[in-house]
């Protein structure tokens, strides 16, 4: 028997207003996060925003640039910059829209971010820097390193994203995605589940991590703060969307500085024809492949990174 519309629309209403009512439970976060990072807070009052960052140590300049995601910000470098601030500056920045950083109502584009890191090396860093970035944030420094030779000194690459900044969602799927992530109500349910807790875990886990084991319930919960501020769904509204993605093959051919390129052994499938285009575009890039370790090798082997970094440092024509 058809349902009538006085039931279906009070139906509606019941699941509307349950919807509602489970978007505030879920949006119940814990207050301000305080930085888990290492290091002097400090602020870059830039043009759209203001970016958090962490500084620690003296010396040649290091710029720590993380990847994107839903909770991403520089707590992803929490392992690698006490021992980097030995003989360096280090400089560990969340993107604007990302960690502690501002989260404004803007369009989010990764050219905003190219000249964000731009701006940054230039008012606070202002000694030319090593610029070390994850995934698309990898293609942000390149193209930073080729627009602006003399603010990088040398640019190491962390699991690069695809050089011509391919999204790896097809068109149908990213306008879904940004569709329904922009719907008020069904928009912020859907990104509550996106970084609900054990989404973040098995996130982490399974794509992230080759050994779940290392994977903590700390770093689940500093992932879970981060994406439960006010505006937090902005700018990963905007990377799930692909308006985040950026070509970087014509700066591959125009950078001259050192160029390393660090990766996991165990991603898969495998980055070894990604890193090969890499090679080809950037004659000079070197690579350094950590055994053991997925996507994120700064954060599942920090000894042998920061080592294999460091090394490379020390003999090519970057700061020692």
């Amino acid at each position: 028997m058809l349902m009538s519309t006085r039931r279906v629309v009070a139906l509606g209403s019941a699941a509307l207003g349950a919807l509602v009512a489970l978007n505030g439970a879920l949006t119940a976060a814990p207050s301000q996060p305080a930085s888990l990072m290492p290091g002097e807070s400090r602020r870059f009052a830039w043009d759209l925003g203001s970016v958090h960052y962490t500084v620690q140590g003296r010396g040649s300049p290091i710029v720590l640039v993380h990847g994107l995601g839903v909770a991403a910000s520089s707590f992803e470098y929490r392992y690698v910059v006490e021992t980097l601030a030995r003989a360096h500056g280090v400089f560990a920045l969340d993107l604007l829209g990302f960690g502690l950083s501002d989260h404004p109502a803007i369009a989010f584009t990764g050219s905003m971010y190219v000249k964000l890191l731009a701006d940054f090396l230039k008012h606070e860093v202002e000694l030319p820097a090593v610029l070390v970035g994850t995934g698309q944030a990898a293609l942000y420094c390149t193209a930073v390193a080729a627009q602006h030779p003399e603010r990088v000194s040398a640019a190491v690459l962390n699991s690069p994203d695809d050089p011509a900044g391919r999204p790896e969602l097809p068109p149908v799927m990213r306008q879904t995605v940004a569709a329904v992530l922009s719907a008020p109500i069904a928009g912020q349910s859907l990104f509550l589940a996106l970084t609900a807790r054990n989404a973040l875990r098995s996130s982490l886990r399974e794509r992230a991590y080759s050994n779940p084991d290392l994977v903590t319930e700390s770093m689940v919960d500093a992932q879970y703060a981060m994406a439960h501020q006010r505006n937090a769904r902005i700018a990963p509204r905007a990377y799930l969307a692909g308006h985040l993605q950026y070509g970087a093959t014509r700066a591959l051919a125009l950078v001259r500085q050192p160029l390393l390129l660090v990766v996991g052994g165990n991603v898969v499938p495998s980055p070894l024809p990604r890193v090969a285009e890499y090679v080809r575009l950037a004659a000079q890039a070197q690579v350094r492949i950590i055994d053991r370790c997925g996507t994120l090798p700064h954060e599942e082997q920090p000894e042998q990174y920061t080592q294999a970094m460091l090394s490379w440092l020390s003999a090519s024509a970057g700061p020692a």
